[in-house]
């Protein structure tokens, strides 16, 4: 079977269709309707995957890909995999359990980690309330009004459901909580939202660059900022935060929370993403580019990217091109070690103008800096396997290669409980984060065909209580 695909997939802002990865996300998608049974002849098989690929990607030629995809070239994919695996499909496995029963071990479940604490990950049924019961379960924890507790739902939308089910959840039970929404930079909350994306793509760290730098400058719009007010209250409380945040650090006056939950595929945003060329990555030493004061003392920071560039370069599978040279782990962690203390920043203040912010982030080679550190980074972690090829650096049809890094999380470090809701979690997508997490399926026979929506009004609750629909 195929691998997951390891670069998640970038989408067009207005039709939420993916644009970049749609030939892992095709890949994937023919597997997956293989493997989910139901599928008993070609044309079924065909007929499922253009409906779903044209409804969730783009078809046609692209500007980010040379790639071509249409029902015929779809279809011939479709053919391959059915004269190879067609008839290997098992029939699938039938859930025992009725909606009733699911939705009762569901809440056993939950209840059962906030108690005992540890990591897992339920993939249950959507439409069993895995949201609401959380919810419940967590303002009925004894003491709850004086926990630190954090969740991370995909969006705002979802992050406003969160905290509709637990102030009703609260209400009911008589107990006043600290409810905390904690949404992202936009136009509702910050002059400055727009800029704030900009610096992010670039790796840029936007609070002391747009709202208060180390030495007083701040935003004309600092004091009283709705966005920074939201951090003000260090009382316990039930913070509701987004997948965005994830990767960002705790506030120092804040303790470790004694409960984590993450709603919904948080390891996919986790990823950063991004392309380079050879020519880049050469031109780096030397010759100035995002670094300063280049001096002798990267003499071996040279010969490891030289060594890197003739690796990619090569034929050979990348890992085994390092091996061959004599690159180890140690030598690219310095390398990055070396050179991120030499990066540089652009000449960006909080009082600094939109135009002026933009042309210095348009003249900036910081990124291409960032995306040299990532690669020794993700090179260096590879190294330790046994692997030959990467799974992080991809060659692209153009000649160009896509890097995909993955992030950090120490907000995840240290916290006594974690749980991981999601409808079609892999655990192997998710122990990178927390390599203790166990997992539980828990599956109920369904009273109505399923269709995840992003209207969380249309799934919630339509399992239970329905057996007519």
């Amino acid at each position: 079977p195929p691998r997951s695909t390891l670069f998640p997939y970038t989408t067009l802002f207005r039709s939420g269709k993916i644009i970049n990865g749609r030939e892992g996300y095709l890949r994937d998608l023919r597997w997956r309707v293989l493997q989910g049974g139901h599928i008993r002849s070609l044309e079924q098989f065909t007929e499922r995957v253009i409906a779903e690929f044209s409804d969730r990607a783009v078809m046609g030629r692209t500007a980010r890909s040379g790639n071509i995809y249409t029902p015929e070239s779809i279809a011939a994919l479709c053919q391959r995999d059915w004269d190879i695996h067609g008839k290997l499909i098992p029939e699938p496995s039938r859930a025992t359990l009725s909606a009733e029963e699911a939705s009762v071990k569901l809440q056993e479940t939950i209840r059962q980690l906030l108690r005992e604490g540890g990591q897992l990950a339920i993939k249950a049924t959507a439409g069993l309330g895995k949201t609401v019961r959380t919810a419940q379960e967590i303002v009925a924890l004894d003491g709850v009004e004086r926990d630190y507790i954090e969740i991370f739902p995909p969006r705002k939308q979802e992050q406003e459901a969160w905290v509709g089910y637990l102030r009703k959840a609260a209400e009911q039970a008589g107990k006043i909580l600290n409810i905390f929404p904690i949404y992202g930079r936009c136009a509702d909350n910050c002059i400055k939202s727009e800029l704030a994306d900009d610096l992010s793509a670039k790796g840029l760290l936007v609070k002391p660059l747009l709202c208060c730098s180390s030495k007083g400058c701040k935003c004309e719009a600092y004091d009283g900022c709705p966005y920074l007010e939201q951090f003000k209250d260090m009382s316990a409380g039930i913070r509701v935060h987004n997948h965005a945040h994830l990767p960002t650090p705790r506030l120092e006056e804040l303790p470790s929370p004694s409960l984590i939950v993450l709603d919904e595929a948080f390891h996919s945003g986790l990823c950063s993403i991004s392309e380079f060329s050879l020519s880049n990555v050469r031109g780096l030493i030397g010759l100035g580019g995002p670094w300063r004061s280049i001096g002798p003392d990267c003499a071996d920071v040279s010969a490891t990217l030289k060594s890197v560039t003739e690796a990619l370069a090569s034929d050979e599978p990348v890992l085994e091109a390092l091996r061959s040279r004599g690159v180890t782990p140690e030598d690219l962690i310095f390398a990055e070690d070396t050179l991120s203390k030499k990066l540089e920043f652009p000449a960006i203040r909080p009082d600094s103008s939109p135009n002026d912010v933009r042309r210095e982030l348009k003249r900036s080679s910081r990124g291409v800096g960032l995306t040299t550190l990532g690669l020794f980074r993700a090179l260096a972690r590879e190294l330790e396997t046994g692997r030959t090829e990467s799974h992080a650096v991809k060659r692209l049809d153009t000649g160009a290669f896509k890097l995909c890094v993955r992030k950090e999380v120490p907000r995840l470090e240290g916290v006594e409980a974690v749980l991981v809701l999601d409808a079609d979690v892999e655990i192997e997508n998710v122990r990178p984060f927390l390599p203790q997490i166990r997992s539980i399926s828990i599956q109920a026979k369904e009273n109505v065909s399923i269709k995840q929506c992003e209207d969380l009004t249309l799934s919630k609750g339509y399992q239970i209580g329905r057996a007519h629909v």
